[in-house]
């Protein structure tokens, strides 16, 4: 895999600011609504574009968070079928109860969106939006009084991964750290270099992503002066998180083949390295996903407990450094 180096990008543009400040001075937990943007393709995530929209998180705060004892929190990101108490609700669960904030991002039902048709879904809501939504909630949780400013991450879960390596690759400021969870490794071009640590999570069984092409990833960033780790569960595939669901195959795709790797310009166009489609909409980028580069297949899931632990633990161990 090839990186190329673009012109580092300060994002100052991307945050929200005065335009959607978020005030969470009042020290809420639990659902709250804050408000974030809807944006179409990472050009508007970049140049600071888009239209309101409410947003709705989820605020699980450690027993002892108060303003004399700040804790660290975790942004939480969803993958491509939306949440599931059964992972972003039990990884909440674990980090409040080791003396780490939790909180949900729920993108996809923030904007009305339910299903199983990912074609259907990612064009009303994909990368993008998800990463103005993780810049929302970063920002409303500075101004939280229990939340050390300071140290808040961010993890994500396959498209929430995705999200998680785009918020790293392009130099966003704000997050102590980036944690992806069986994502795909298919960015090509980091835009900024950050000793920013990001760790990833993948499964050696998972049928839809490349370890090969994660390893690269990682390599990559480190030669290029940044802070990155792989860790590989071999016997763990895809959503190997998701307390009690079983071995399985569904109905999927993956992106393990060719050179299926997109580059991410300083404006956020991202480019095909295979089609050499340049897309500046998500529409546009998704139909190059399906159309030049994603295989239809069965998907292997499963849920490993051992696995699942030691993420969990790291994950942890990234926010008490």
């Amino acid at each position: 895999m090839k990186f190329k180096i673009a012109a580092v990008l300060t994002f100052s543009v991307a945050l929200s600011g005065g335009a959607y400040a978020n005030d969470l001075s009042n020290g809420p937990e639990g659902n709250v609504v804050i408000q974030s943007r809807e944006v179409d393709g990472l050009t508007e995530f970049v140049s600071g574009a888009g239209r309101p929209i409410e947003l709705e998180i989820k605020i699980k705060l450690p027993r002892e968070a108060g303003p004399d004892s700040r804790v660290p929190a975790f942004v939480i990101l969803h993958g491509g079928g939306g949440t599931d108490d059964a992972r972003e609700e039990t990884l909440a669960d674990f980090l409040q109860e080791n003396g780490v904030a939790g909180v949900v991002v729920d993108t996809f039902g923030s904007r009305g969106i339910r299903g199983r048709d990912f074609y259907d879904m990612w064009s009303r809501a994909f990368v993008a939006d998800q990463s103005a939504d993780a810049i929302a909630a970063l920002e409303a949780l500075q101004t939280h009084p229990s939340i050390d400013p300071s140290r808040i991450f961010v993890v994500g879960a396959s498209m929430g991964a995705w999200t998680a390596m785009v918020l790293h690759s392009t130099g966003t400021q704000g997050f102590a750290g980036y944690v992806g969870l069986y994502g795909p490794c298919t960015w090509a071009a980091p835009v900024a270099a950050s000793d920013t640590p990001i760790l990833l999570l993948q499964g050696g069984s998972d049928s839809s992503i490349s370890v090969n092409q994660c390893s690269s990833y990682i390599d990559a960033i480190k030669s290029a002066g940044g802070s990155a780790e792989l860790v590989v569960y071999p016997n763990a595939a895809h959503t190997f998180i998701h307390k009690g669901l079983p071995s399985g195959t569904l109905e999927g795709f993956d992106l393990t083949g060719g050179n299926c790797e997109w580059s991410i310009s300083a404006d956020g166009t991202v480019t095909g390295n295979r089609s050499g489609n340049r897309a500046t909409t998500d529409r546009a980028f998704i139909n190059d996903i399906f159309q030049a580069c994603a295989k239809k297949g069965g998907l292997t899931y499963n849920y490993d407990r051992e696995a699942q632990q030691d993420a969990f633990q790291r994950i942890l161990n990234m926010a008490k450094k």
